[in-house]
């Protein structure tokens, strides 16, 4: 893959790579013979040849023409775009900062800032929650790794500035997130929790990617570093109504929902975790796939989100999300 420097994304429909593939340019031009081999494709800046199903290599100058046709989101072509493109599509760390060691921007966005569309909303991104044996104690909890979450909404020049990782288990589903490069304290109100900083987590335990307006199965909290207590020192978790739901999920305790937190000198560390019990529907063994969406939002740094940004009706429409899987595969501490 380094190699051809491209990405794969999963095609549907008889019409793919013809029909409104085919307005994508030279990436797509049929009147062009076909390439034979990665290292052609790339000269000639088009698809590679399928390898298998209906797999298709692009290089970046392809993705880009691609996108431009204005391809649309529930018709027939482009439908998903697999993790690996996480890799690719900005190219490199510098881009996406997958090791977070340092944060960093886009400083040469991969969509020009002209673009009237965003980059990520043609795609229905997905990726898999590794299983861990979550423990919940005071301090919170550490994740490995292997649970670090993609951050697409890089591909339309927003922030990166946290390390988010998720995990799930028979016992719930938790998260952690790294925040750093700040200089203020974070905005948090226990009144005002919906315009507070932190972190927002969409989940639909039942994965139901064609509904506009959310049913019991979908779920909305969001946690804050600080803001609670007299002294507004302290961490908030709560879970928030979703506008226009035609449904609501079951109430949650506070027995049912854990957040810890810690400042540090230049961010914060916030942890969460949600029982089994306080996620409506939540069955992995029947459903090992959700849809889910989430932002680290900051009033210094900016939203730092899953795909699609606020400037999208996310928060109440579930098609906007993305999906997961719940990988079976447990993750080594």
């Amino acid at each position: 893959m380094d190699e051809f420097d491209g990405v794969t994304i999963e095609v549907h429909g008889p019409s793919a790579p013809a029909g409104k593939l085919a307005a994508a340019g030279t990436a797509w031009a049929t009147s062009q013979p076909t390439p034979t081999s990665v290292k052609e494709a790339k000269e000639q800046g088009r698809a590679a040849p399928c390898q298998t199903g209906r797999s298709l290599c692009l290089t970046r100058h392809a993705f880009r023409s691609l996108y431009a046709s204005g391809c649309d989101r529930n018709g027939e072509g482009l439908k998903k775009i697999t993790p690996l493109a996480a890799l690719s599509l900005g190219s490199r760390s510098e881009h996406l900062n997958r090791s977070f060691d340092t944060p960093s921007s886009l400083t040469q966005p991969f969509m020009s800032s002209s673009n009237l569309l965003d980059p990520t909303f043609p795609f229905r991104f997905e990726t898999a929650l590794r299983q861990v044996p979550l423990k919940w104690s005071a301090q919170g909890i550490s994740l490995p790794d292997a649970c670090r979450m993609p951050a697409w909404g890089a591909l339309a020049d927003r922030p990166l500035y946290a390390d988010i990782r998720m995990a799930w288990s028979i016992s719930g589903i938790a998260f952690s997130v790294q925040a750093t490069g700040k200089r203020q304290l974070p905005w948090c109100r226990d009144g005002r929790i919906d315009e507070s900083d932190g972190f927002q987590l969409l989940l639909d335990t039942r994965c139901s990617p064609g509904i506009h307006r959310a049913n019991r199965y979908c779920h909305r909290f969001m946690f804050c570093p600080i803001g609670g207590g007299n002294k507004r020192d302290q961490p908030i978790a709560s879970m928030l109504p979703i506008n226009r739901a035609r449904q609501m999920p079951h109430a949650i305790s506070r027995k049912q929902i854990g957040v810890a937190a810690k400042l540090t000198q230049d961010g914060y560390g916030l942890s969460g975790m949600i029982a089994a019990s306080g996620l409506t529907g939540f069955d992995p063994g029947e459903y090992p796939r959700i849809s889910l969406w989430y932002a680290v939002i900051d009033r210094e740094l900016g939203w730092q989100t899953f795909s699609l940004g606020p400037e999208f009706p996310v928060t109440e429409d579930p098609t906007l999300w993305g999906e997961a899987t719940l990988d079976p595969r447990v993750a080594q501490q």
